[in-house]
């Protein structure tokens, strides 16, 4: 039986079946039970089997080039930018997902002297032909409780620098246009944090 009919027919079993007339019958009983006995459990089933089955874990052998411990020593420290005075520290890179994980320490306004969940993504391409220009891809987001809003940084990482945009989704302003921002921040480490040289 396909997923759909599968569906379909587990649907049909959840709210009961429409008549010729346009009444609804009671839903079918399961070995003479109702509602309140097995036939909750056999729509908890229709539900894993049709939906279930779609989830399995990445296959990152199928990484379009394996991320390296260099990429893992870059990252990982302090890092800072000009723009909006952030401090983001990331302190771990696993190297088989690409995951980033740190925090985000504000230093002005509501939200100073609050650490915050940093989490994000790193990944690698292969040089191709020596003719383009490569970079590590890198991206991370986090939440700003006290203000509602959720800022998240998309670029790269280039010899000693984060090159992002930054996008900030605004849960309240003037305009219905207005509530996604976007600037570029570069972002440096910040002395004193330790990074292996660029390669």
């Amino acid at each position: 039986m396909s997923a759909r009919m599968f569906s379909g027919t587990c649907a049909a079993h959840s709210r009961g079946v429409l008549s010729k007339r346009g009444r609804r019958s009671a839903p079918p009983t399961i070995e003479g039970s109702d509602m309140n006995g097995t036939a909750p459990a056999a729509v908890g089933l229709c539900l894993l089997l049709v939906y279930g089955g779609a989830s399995s874990a990445p296959d990152y052998s199928k990484r379009a080039q394996a991320l390296e411990p260099a990429i893992q020593a870059r990252l990982i420290g302090k890092w800072t930018n000009p723009v909006d005075s952030l401090v983001i520290e990331i302190s771990s890179v696993d190297l088989a997902s690409g995951q980033i994980r740190g925090k985000v320490s504000p230093t002005t306004g509501p939200a100073a002297g609050n650490e915050h969940e940093l989490i994000g993504w790193v990944n690698a391409g292969p040089p191709i032909n020596g003719k383009f220009d490569t970079v590590i891809p890198v991206t991370f987001s986090t939440t700003l409780y006290e203000y509602g809003t959720l800022p998240a940084w998309a670029g790269y990482l280039r010899e000693d620098k984060l090159v992002t945009m930054h996008y900030l989704v605004w849960p309240t302003r003037p305009y219905p246009w207005d509530h996604i921002s976007a600037f570029q921040e570069t972002w440096t480490r910040l002395p004193g944090s330790s990074a292996a040289p660029a390669q």
